[in-house]
């Protein structure tokens, strides 16, 4: 079981202490987060959540939630990308972590590979260059090729719902199989493609699919934060993950501002909508701790509030004031001036 300290609040987790069932394929049907099926299944004594973004870090999972998993377990999960497809806020937070099924990225690279062999790039214009400038940004990212990294952690019911309610409602909740990493393998081996340790179940909280109306148009082009990705490297580092994860990490670039204009952009955009946001989210989790879950009214307001932020940031921001999502380097500042 695991073990936590009143004093300091450190926290010690074993390996699982319930066996999981075995499964045979990735389960690709969503279960809604405002649904009757998306309660954890009644009368079990815990349930199986796989985190591998922020919430692999302690600050985040057990101080800012005030999670206690009865242990966890780390896995490789086959079929399923790590993205940073889930927009959150231009000049400040330009994404956070979603993830996506394979086969559908991989679908969706192609189709947009498609469309760039038609498109007479001479003809198009300068500001309009979004599609442009993602399949050029996109071949030059690190990648991640292997099957997704992650823990999974024993949640009791309660635990579990926190984690649900306090997420970003855009999310999905899918069930996805996931490999544990035998007790001999070691952080400094290299990644395996595949792990022969028999499979289980575990929830996990994916993006929109890609086909959905506000998802931004490359999941490969924007750019994390340096908070973010601190993150991120800290609780792959703290589950002691593979150590070629965790360089793969380290090489991911952060977003930066780089002009003037992004400084002028940041300051208004956050004037006028960091408020709102914060307000809503304060608004979240003061009735989250009195009625247990969050209001599908609330949910819809904070939706809302996001599909308006980015409609103005596409539609005025970025024109105005240059890129909020990804860091404008020395040759493309030169390249708008001519």
């Amino acid at each position: 079981m695991a073990s936590i300290s009143a004093d300091d609040k450190t926290w010690k987790a074993t390996p699982m202490t319930c066996s999981p069932q075995p499964v045979t394929s990735p389960e690709k049907k969503p279960i809604p987060l405002r649904n009757d099926s998306s309660e954890p299944t009644k009368g079990s004594d815990s349930v199986f959540y796989l985190a591998y973004g922020s919430n692999m870090q302690d600050e985040t999972f057990l101080g800012r939630r005030g999670i206690r998993p009865l242990s966890q377990v780390n896995v490789l999960v086959p079929g399923v990308t790590m993205t940073f497809d889930m927009a959150a806020i231009p000049y400040l937070e330009p994404c956070v972590a979603g993830a996506q099924f394979t086969s559908d990225l991989d679908a969706a690279a192609a189709g947009r590979e498609a469309d760039a062999n038609v498109v007479d790039l001479e003809k198009a214009p300068l500001l309009d260059g979004y599609s442009s400038s993602s399949s050029h940004w996109s071949s030059s990212a690190p990648r991640w090729t292997k099957p997704m990294v992650g823990v999974v952690y024993e949640l009791t019911p309660k635990d579990y719902e926190r984690v649900i309610v306090t997420e970003d409602t855009r999310y999905r909740v899918v069930e996805v199989d996931c490999h544990p990493f035998p007790e001999s393998y070691r952080p400094e081996d290299p990644t395996p493609e595949k792990l022969d340790t028999r499979a289980f179940k575990a929830r996990t909280l994916m993006s929109p699919p890609r086909d959905d109306p506000f998802m931004r148009p490359d999941p490969n082009y924007a750019q994390p934060s340096l908070r973010y990705l601190t993150l991120l490297r800290t609780g792959a580092a703290q589950r002691n993950l593979p150590l070629d994860y965790r360089a793969y990490l380290d090489s991911l670039h952060e977003y930066h501002i780089t002009t003037w204009r992004q400084q002028v952009g940041r300051a208004i955009y956050l004037i006028t909508f960091l408020p709102l946001l914060l307000f809503l989210a304060f608004l979240k989790l003061y009735l989250l701790d009195r009625l247990g879950s969050s209001p599908v009214l609330l949910d819809k307001l904070q939706e809302g509030t996001f599909k308006g932020m980015w409609l103005a940031y596409d539609g005025l921001f970025q024109r105005l004031c240059g890129d909020g999502e990804r860091t404008i380097e020395e040759s493309d500042t030169v390249l708008s001036k001519n």
